[in-house]
């Protein structure tokens, strides 16, 4: 969240600015006013950042001025641009980086970006000069200073030289994620580290992602465990359902009752919790399906609730269904009627909804009837607009939407930007 008194102190350096520029032409003092023009215009865009924090405003100039259909977030100071059915980068002042042009493209990462032409996929530098000789089959941005390529429907990791980390080959592959990522070999999973060593000679049904706490789950014969980034488990337990680690914790299931393990693979405490099932935990909550038989009024069958990291029902409150908190709110169904509560499980307004995305960047797209449209974090609809059909979730400060035979973007405030021209074509979304 944007700092006020940041945002006060700015507003006060402009305004000193603009008083000695007015000062300055009023005198006639051409060269101090020239001078004074070129520190606001230096300053301002590190000021503007906060509070146009996808540069939207660039962006629509951009756009405007050199005729493009649509300008991506500038990342690592250049911006991929769509302008018919070609792909390209340009730098801060729109001007293209090279004269190439693609079906499709990522964003740049780490110094360079993945293309796509018909003739195979490669990477290109901030020049848009191609990188390494290597073309391949796919790729993917670079994450951690390690990407997969394939070629012939085999996987493998390159690093920023372009060379293999390894000589293994790989049917599917993860990206690097703290460290490590997850490959798939005909006889199974396993993880690998940056140097594309396998941590564990062991084979598993399926692994996951390594957290930021330095664990991950692996699966083997339908039960689960956790390991270190040196493979090593935790403990010898194997258990029947895991949660991720979440602040040293982390929940799992056992002879049908849920209980909490530390870092060590101990319990953390006896409790045990006769859940049926359990969310993974986000923003300190976690989801529950209680499970089992329900007689009674209707209201006492609802069997859905939140729990917090001591395991508790929190909020006072069960619902038939309940989702994951994101941005500090959280979509829950009562009656096939659906609607959002915030961190004390207070509804954010009386309106119901027949379907709700989760929250992202602040906004969430709901449905009545046959119509979208987007709320905020107060519940609120961002304008009076509806819309025949919507992407899931805003992304860069915008979101496509369409109404009848018309399709465009749309802002924050629910502003029209970016129509989309016929044959346009539109990687980022």
């Amino acid at each position: 969240m944007t700092n006020c008194q940041d945002i006060q102190r700015d507003l006060e350096w402009l305004q000193e600015m603009q008083r000695r520029l007015g000062m300055a032409l009023q005198s006639e003092k051409i060269d101090e006013a020239e001078k004074i023009r070129s520190e606001i215009k230096k300053d301002l865009p590190e000021i503007w950042k906060p509070i146009d924090a996808y540069q939207l405003h660039w962006r629509e100039r951009v756009a405007t001025e050199h005729d493009y259909d649509f300008v991506d977030v500038p990342v690592e100071g250049l911006a991929m641009v769509n302008a018919g059915k070609d792909v390209f980068f340009v730098d801060s002042d729109g001007v293209p980086i090279s004269e190439d042009r693609y079906l499709r493209a990522e964003r740049f990462s780490e110094g360079c970006a993945c293309v796509y032409t018909e003739a195979g996929t490669f990477f290109i530098d901030r020049q848009g000069l191609p990188l390494f000789k290597n073309w391949f089959d796919g790729a993917n941005s670079f994450h951690e200073g390690r990407t997969w390529v394939m070629k012939d429907k085999e996987f493998f990791f390159i690093d920023h030289s372009g060379q293999p980390i390894s000589d293994k080959k790989y049917r599917d592959v993860s990206d690097f994620t703290n460290g490590f990522a997850v490959v798939r070999d005909r006889d199974g999973h396993v993880h690998i580290d940056q140097q594309g060593r396998e941590i564990s000679s062991e084979r598993y049904q399926a692994c996951g992602l390594f957290s930021g706490e330095g664990l991950a789950w692996v699966k083997l014969n339908d039960k689960y465990s956790f390991i270190d980034g040196g493979g090593q488990r935790l403990t010898a337990e194997w258990y029947d359902e895991p949660i991720h680690f979440y602040n040293g914790v982390a929940m799992v299931k056992k002879n049908g009752f849920y209980h909490f393990i530390d870092r060590t693979g101990q319990p953390t405490s006896d409790r045990k919790f006769g859940y049926g099932a359990v969310s993974e935990f986000s923003e300190g909550f976690a989801g529950v399906f209680y499970g089992g038989e329900f007689k009674g009024r209707q209201d006492e069958w609802r069997h859905s609730f939140f729990i917090d990291q001591s395991g508790e029902p929190v909020f006072g409150k069960k619902f038939d269904m309940v989702g994951e908190f994101h941005d500090g709110r959280a979509a829950v169904e009562i009656g096939k009627r659906k609607f959002f509560i915030d961190q004390t499980g207070k509804r954010l307004s009386q309106a119901w909804y027949d379907d709700v995305v989760d929250f992202n960047e602040g906004l969430a797209r709901v449905k009545r009837g046959k119509k979208y449209f987007f709320i905020d974090r107060a519940g609120q609809p961002i304008s009076d607009e509806r819309y025949d059909g919507a992407t899931v979730a805003f992304k860069g400060g915008l979101v496509w939407v369409s109404q009848g035979k018309e399709a465009f973007f749309i802002n924050r405030k629910g502003r029209k930007v970016f129509p989309l021209q016929k044959g346009a074509s539109f990687t980022s979304f």
